[in-house]
């Protein structure tokens, strides 16, 4: 069974609710929407976003990228977006997993690499 999938069934035997889900992990959050949506303006912490089911439309610095399970978005700093889920219903809604970064990690992980800051 592909990982995704995996994700997918855990995800779904979760009881979410529509909107943003916090877990018991502090860091990481789960996304449902069983609609398709307009457009919404926010600015996205640093963070690992991971579409599991459904497809999104992201708008940054005028520049649109539309993805699915088979990419996604990181963020290393405060960013503001604009976007849509273009792809989601009640029979299979739109499901992503947001984990969030603080500075701290961003810097200890450049560190771990060797990068000069």
């Amino acid at each position: 069974m592909k990982k995704v999938n995996k994700l997918l069934t855990f995800i779904e035997e979760q009881k979410l609710e529509e909107g943003i889900n916090q877990t018991i992990i502090p860091s990481l959050r789960i996304f449902k929407s069983s609609n398709v949506t307009q457009i919404l303006h926010t600015v996205y912490e640093p963070s690992l976003f991971v579409i599991v089911q459904g497809r999104k439309i992201v708008s940054i610095s005028r520049k649109n990228i539309e993805y699915d399970s088979s990419k996604y978005l990181c963020s290393s700093s405060f960013l503001p977006v604009s976007g849509k889920i273009i792809k989601a219903s009640k029979e299979e809604p739109f499901l992503s997993l947001q984990i969030v970064f603080s500075f701290e990690q961003i810097f200890a992980a450049l560190e771990s690499c060797h990068l000069k800051i």
